[in-house]
């Protein structure tokens, strides 16, 4: 992944995956979370916050979700 280098800022907490995308980034973050919680943030947190919220109305998960 291009932004793998640059998107590092520290010590990473957990692990860490590389992936060829956002969509597959995002499918993994939501494949593996017991739950979502949207802090402040961008416009990627934003539509990531808005994909999570459409997956639910969908029926693709019933985890919760909290917005800070």
């Amino acid at each position: 992944c291009l932004l793998y280098g640059l998107a590092v800022t520290g010590d990473p907490v957990g692990e860490v995956r590389a992936v060829s995308g956002m969509h597959e980034r995002k499918a993994e973050m939501a494949r593996f979370a017991d739950a979502f919680i949207a802090l402040p943030g961008g416009y990627g947190t934003l539509e990531e916050l808005l994909e999570v919220i459409t997956w639910a109305q969908l029926g693709i998960h019933k985890k919760p979700l909290c917005l800070l």
